[in-house]
Order: structure tokens, then C-alpha cells, then sequence
């Protein structure tokens, strides 16, 4: 998490002091030698600033809907809960300043409802006692799309559409309990899945704070639905250990919100 957490921070203020740094440049050019040249240099920069193109990096949370957050079934429910999330965002825009391409980096983390799931893994042969959760649900992607942006005063409205690449991991967890006339019964669950596509849709409102910088607000539908190998492990008294395993899809499905400073490009 932390390694995932970091990488996106450092690019984000990389790119912003790399702004900071060519536009002290073209002011202190133009000082020295104010030609006509230069005169439209800075002017075409000016120009430029004008465009609602922006890098932000933003915190938040992020609720699971649809299946992955439900807690009716053993087997095909998510038993995912409110968690944290954050993202890179960075957008280019056109001469149009309306319509522009960027892409997002980001991750977010949803623990797992234990209690619930501890009443209903209460199945046949197998009362569950206690539960042990060593990982809880960690999604990655990246994902790029056209955005749309609308102008309002110092209010700016953006609508993106993106796709791309998600790596998600299910929560690794172990339940103990008993099992009648025999003992007790540890039953482990681990994954092990690839990169699969997702879609990311939303939309910002950015308030000018100033020439350089905005502060954000958005929100976004995230769905996925990656291919896991499941692989669980049954420990039991008296017996040798049952390993087996089979694939199957977990539906990735959540409602983030975020916050954060945008940087105008």
C-alpha cells in the first residue's frame, strides 16, 4: 500500500514544480530582453494558462455497491465495507477548452464486514467461531479517457469517461470453528488474478482559488469484474490438510468521493 500510495505523490509534485520552474524562465527573459519574440512567447503562455488543463492529487473514500458490498451470501456476496481511497489525475485540453483526454492513477482499499461474515460462512457441519483477516480488499488501476468541461464563473465542471487496467486482491482471511463428531476446522481463503479491464465514470467541480491553483471536488463510479482463482486450505484434528481450488469473477463495484488541490497546466 504504501510503495502504490507514494509513486503517485511524487509524480504529482514532479510535474507541478516542472511548471513552476518554465514559467520563471519565460518571466525572467522577458525582463531581460523584452523583444517581440519573447513579448509573444509569454503571451501564447498566458493563453495557455487559460485552459482548464489541471493535475490534482486527491483523497477520499469509497463505498462498495452492487454485489461487492452485499453480505446475503456466503459464496457470491463481497462483504466489503467503506474505505479509503486516492488518486493522480491529470487532463489536456484543445483549443475548444471544452473537450480534452487525460487519465487517472489511483488505489482503493475496502476492509471486509467480519462479523456478518462470520454468521454466514455458518453453514452445514461447520459452526465458525472467530475470524482472522490478514488482507482486506486492494485495487489498483490506471485509466485514461476523454473529459468534457464546462465553465461556470471560477467554477469548473468536468465529465470523464475512462477505461483501462485494474488489479484487484480479495481479502485473505481465516475462519476456525467446529465441525460435528470431528474437531476443529481452520478454513483459509488466498487468490491469485491478473490485471483485468475496467471502467471509471464521474465528474469534478474545480473552484478557482487563484491563477495557479484550484480546489476539487469529485466523484466516481468504478466497476470491475476480475477473474480469480480462489484457493482455500481446510485444516482439520485428526485428518491431513484438504487444499483445492477453482475460478471465479468477484464483481469490483464502488462509489468513491474525493477532495483535493488541482494545479491549472
Amino acid at each position: 500500500m504504501k510503495k502504490s500510495f507514494v509513486i503517485p505523490v511524487v509524480l504529482f509534485f514532479f510535474i507541478v514544480n516542472l511548471s513552476f520552474a518554465q514559467n520563471s524562465v519565460d518571466a525572467d527573459t522577458l525582463r531581460q530582453n523584452p523583444t517581440k519574440a519573447d513579448t509573444i512567447k509569454v503571451k501564447t503562455k498566458i493563453d495557455k494558462s487559460l485552459r482548464p488543463g489541471f493535475i490534482s492529487f486527491n483523497l477520499g473514500m469509497s463505498h462498495p455497491v452492487g454485489s461487492y458490498g452485499k453480505t446475503d451470501d456466503f459464496y457470491a456476496a463481497g462483504y466489503a465495507t467503506t474505505g479509503f481511497q486516492y488518486n493522480l489525475e491529470m487532463a489536456f485540453f484543445d483549443d475548444s477548452k471544452f473537450t480534452g483526454f487525460g487519465f487517472m492513477a489511483g488505489g482503493f482499499f475496502n476492509p471486509i464486514n467480519k462479523q456478518t461474515l462470520l454468521r454466514s460462512a455458518d453453514i452445514p457441519s461447520f459452526q465458525p467461531k472467530t475470524i482472522t483477516v490478514s488482507k482486506n480488499y486492494r485495487n489498483t488501476y490506471l485509466m485514461v479517457g476523454p473529459y468534457l468541461t464546462f465553465p461556470a464563473g471560477r467554477v469548473l465542471i468536468d465529465f470523464k469517461f475512462l477505461g483501462g487496467l485494474v488489479s484487484a486482491n480479495l481479502p485473505t482471511y481465516n475462519l476456525s470453528g467446529t465441525v460435528s463428531l470431528v474437531g476443529d476446522r481452520s478454513y483459509r481463503l488466498e487468490d491469485n488474478q491478473k490485471p483485468t479491464l475496467g471502467y471509471n465514470f464521474g465528474t469534478n467541480i474545480r473552484f478557482k482559488t487563484n491563477s495557479n491553483f484550484e480546489f476539487l471536488v469529485g466523484c466516481n463510479y468504478f466497476s470491475a469484474s476480475p477473474l480469480f482463482k480462489y484457493k482455500f486450505t481446510r485444516s482439520q484434528i485428526m485428518t491431513n490438510n484438504d487444499n483445492f481450488e477453482y475460478e471465479g469473477r468477484q464483481s469490483i463495484t464502488s462509489f468513491n468521493i474525493n477532495w483535493g488541490f488541482a494545479f491549472r497546466l
